[in-house]
């Protein structure tokens, strides 16, 4: 029997975190120790070449470091260490030539596409370069396998790409989370009614409908605080900038009611938590968010916009209270409807926290992982984990 031997190849590993993806492959790296053979290549861009090279990371612990073009150094690296998987954790210019040339070498690897984001779905609220596209397209129909986040996720993308119906291999397999609290945990006393927020700031991310909610509820409620936390001026997407001043703008009205924080670091979250009232997802767009799992995770209570990323999650009125996606009134009611009843609020992130941290562990998830490249190298069917 063929064990795999997998490479991840990534922008994003361990401190180097610019969103999801860094929490996904950190996570998994993490829980895959001890069950299944792999290493982790981090697209790094070294200076003396112009050009990207990356680290090593052996079983995602014991750094090497590469100062020749990234290609020719996983190409290498496919040879002498056996890889029989390599897997994509991102779109990109740097993927796809890396996916191309391995395709063009007859390199005899499979390659594992994670598809985190669709761009061509998401054309209405972030408007994608056609360079971006083109990538995307290519990485979808050049790519052994695709790993999609959700149910949501496979509909989005074959309405996207009709064409990959009859020809793709999809596993739905989703993100994970350590759950921190425990279920004797001792609860927090809270005196202050602190709403927070934490996204990277971009289009799609919904933060205009919270602040737009923001009035509403410190007229009911002078007291309530907010934190809106994740601003940064520049990402992967297009035209960010434009969105941050839009944020900016709206904030400088409100300032006497908000805190505003930058990126921040896990030790950072961890005490955002922990004072925390009530969480708020208020995005338009999500395919597996971490923004519910870690309020979830983390005990605290959530109000969410009604989006199927986060409805595959968390149940509406047991585990969380969501809202319609750009209404900022009816957001208002529901923060204030938990702010006013701490005890509904505690029964909430106390029935999401069991289920999550039933279903979407790292431990049972990275089973699934197992199992995907087992299917991958073999072909033998998947088994449920």
């Amino acid at each position: 029997m063929i064990d795999p031997n997998v490479l991840f190849v990534s922008y994003e590993f361990g401190p180097q975190v610019s969103g999801g993806v860094a929490r996904v492959i950190n996570g998994l790296s993490g829980a895959l120790l001890g069950k299944l053979k792999f290493d982790v290549f981090l697209l790094q861009w070294r200076l003396a070449l112009d050009d990207f090279s990356g680290d090593l990371f052996r079983s995602g612990l014991h750094q090497e470091s590469y100062h020749t073009h990234y290609i020719e150094t996983i190409r290498k690296l496919i040879q002498t260490r056996g890889y029989n998987v390599v897997h994509i954790m991102h779109s990109g210019e740097h993927t796809y030539a890396l996916v191309k040339a391995l395709n063009e070498c007859g390199a005899d690897v499979k390659i594992v596409f994670s598809s985190h984001s669709i761009a061509k779905h998401e054309q209405l609220i972030r408007n994608s370069s056609d360079r971006d596209l083109f990538h995307e397209d290519y990485l979808l129909k050049n790519s052994h396998h695709i790993h999609l986040l959700s149910e949501t996720a496979k509909s989005w993308l074959l309405n996207a790409y009709p064409e990959l119906a009859p020809m793709a291999d999809f596993h739905i397999i989703p993100n994970a989370i350590n759950c921190r609290a425990t279920e004797h945990m001792e609860k927090l006393e809270k005196p202050e009614k602190i709403v927070l927020c934490m996204s990277r700031w971009s289009h799609g991310k919904g933060i205009e409908y919270l602040l737009d909610a923001i009035p509403h509820v410190v007229r009911e409620l002078p007291d309530a605080k907010f934190i809106i936390a994740g601003r940064k001026e520049s990402s992967w997407e297009n035209d960010v900038l434009t969105y941050v001043k839009k944020i900016d703008a709206k904030i400088e009205k409100l300032s006497a009611f908000i805190e505003v924080l930058g990126w921040i670091t896990d030790a950072e979250k961890d005490l955002l938590f922990a004072k925390a009232s009530v969480v708020v997802m208020p995005s338009e767009i999500e395919y597996f968010p971490y923004s519910v799992l870690e309020p979830a995770a983390e005990k605290v209570a959530l109000v969410s916009s009604r989006i199927a990323g986060a409805q595959e999650i968390l149940v509406e009125n047991r585990d969380c209270l969501m809202y319609e996606t750009t209404d900022a009134v009816e957001l208002a009611g529901k923060i204030i409807q938990l702010l006013r009843d701490p005890a509904m609020a505690d029964a909430l992130a106390e029935h999401a926290f069991e289920n999550v941290s039933l279903r979407y562990t790292w431990n049972r998830v990275s089973d699934i992982y197992c199992n995907l490249y087992t299917h991958v190298v073999t072909n033998k069917e998947l088994v449920e984990a």
